[in-house]
This record gives structure tokens, C-alpha cells and sequence, in this order.
């Protein structure tokens, strides 16, 4: 399986005042990452389901994570709640890479964006302290292509098996709030690929048959 057909896939967290800036940081994310990563922002969300839990579960399957800092962000219980998650899962290895962007000034040395990769320049000088509109797009433009050429490396590094299992069981794991963390080797065959994963408190253990390329089944069960 290649990068093609098991891209990483990107969160973007933001607060909803910088929904334009995320736009654009996704804009330039697409393109750049064409067909070689999926970029996901609650925009995904269809209108009249519950964003809370389809936004956390959504999480829970990312690889990266973008976040875009404004004083805003930091100021929001939401918005915290999903830091919080992301420093948790980079901390257990479930999120691989993490970049924050420093959109406005703020006060990011107490919190746990200290953990995090960022732009350098943009450490000491927030986006919208570029006063040059083309200069702060080309800073933009940078941040994304460093960012762009992290998660092509991060491709390379992703278990091939457990993308698959991810992208095959992903709407039927959300819906069962089971989030699908790592392969286990002893578990590939031929047919067939388990892995482990986790509902709650409880691990299980996640089974997909593959009866042909275009064909694939769901087996759950309790890991013993």
C-alpha cells in the first residue's frame, strides 16, 4: 500500500474567529498535499449532527494536527479541550506530529503549545504583526510548505495495515466510539489484518477480511 492510497491525515483545530485564516491554511494544505493527505476541519460536520462527538472522534483518527493560536483560542473551553486531547495523544504516541501557527499574539509560554513543533519566526512575531499583506501571505505560503513536507515524511513512517483498517472501519468505528491505534504484527495476513483498538476503558481487537481489493468486512471483538 503507498502513500496514495494511505495518506496521514491532518486536524485542523482553530478557534471560530480565524475561520477565515483556517480556510486559507487549508487551501494552501490541499493543494500542496494533493491526493497525499486528508485535511479535516469541522466544516466536514453536516449541519444537525452532534459536532461535539463527531469533531472528538474525528480527532482520535488524526496522525498531525494544525493549530492556529489567536488569544481567542486559548481563551476557549472548547478550544482547550481539543489541545488537551492532542497533547494526550502525542504524548501516547497516537498523534505523530503536531505544528502550531502563531495567528495573532498570545500568550502560548503557558500552555502546552510549548510542547509543540512551531514556525520559528513566527515564535517572536504573530502572523497579523506582518503588516505587508504579500509579505504575510508569502509567510503563509512557507509555513505551509514546511508543514507539507513533514507530513510527506510522515507518510513513509505510517503502518500501511493500520491505515487501511483505519480508512475501511472508519464511519462504522466512530459510530461505535472505537478508536483504532496500532497493528499488531502477529495479526497480518495474507487475508487479513487485525489490530488493536480501544472503546472506552476497554481494549478490543479490530478484524478486517479482505475478500478482494474492492471488498471488505468488519468483525469486532473483545481483546483477550
Amino acid at each position: 500500500m503507498n502513500d496514495k492510497s494511505s495518506p496521514a491525515t491532518i486536524f485542523i483545530s482553530y478557534s471560530h474567529t480565524a475561520r477565515q485564516h483556517m480556510l486559507v491554511f487549508r487551501k494552501h494544505l490541499e493543494g500542496l498535499l494533493f491526493g497525499r493527505a486528508r485535511i479535516w476541519s469541522d466544516q466536514a460536520i453536516p449541519r444537525g449532527e452532534k459536532w461535539e462527538s463527531k469533531l472528538l472522534s474525528r480527532l482520535k483518527l488524526a496522525d498531525a494536527a494544525l493549530v492556529l493560536v489567536t488569544p481567542d483560542f486559548l481563551a476557549s473551553t472548547w478550544c482547550r479541550r481539543e489541545l488537551e486531547h492532542i497533547a494526550s495523544m502525542q504524548k501516547t504516541g497516537e498523534m505523530k506530529r503536531v505544528f502550531w501557527v502563531q495567528l495573532e499574539p498570545s500568550g502560548w509560554r503557558q500552555t502546552d503549545l510549548v510542547k509543540f513543533q512551531a514556525w520559528g519566526p513566527n515564535l517572536d512575531q504573530a502572523l497579523s504583526e506582518i503588516s505587508d499583506n504579500s509579505a504575510r501571505a508569502r509567510a503563509i505560503a512557507s509555513i505551509c510548505e514546511e508543514l507539507a513536507i513533514e507530513v510527506l515524511a510522515l507518510n513513509s513512517q505510517l503502518d500501511s495495515d493500520l491505515l487501511f483498517v483505519r480508512r475501511v472501519i472508519e464511519d462504522q468505528a466512530l459510530e461505535r466510539g472505537i478508536v483504532v491505534y496500532s497493528s499488531v504484527p502477529e495479526g497480518r495476513g495474507a487475508f487479513a489484518t487485525v489490530c488493536r483498538g480501544r472503546k472506552g476503558l476497554s481494549d478490543v481487537a479490530i478484524k478486517v477480511v479482505r475478500r478482494s481489493q474492492l471488498n471488505s468486512t468488519l468483525s469486532l471483538r473483545r481483546w483477550v
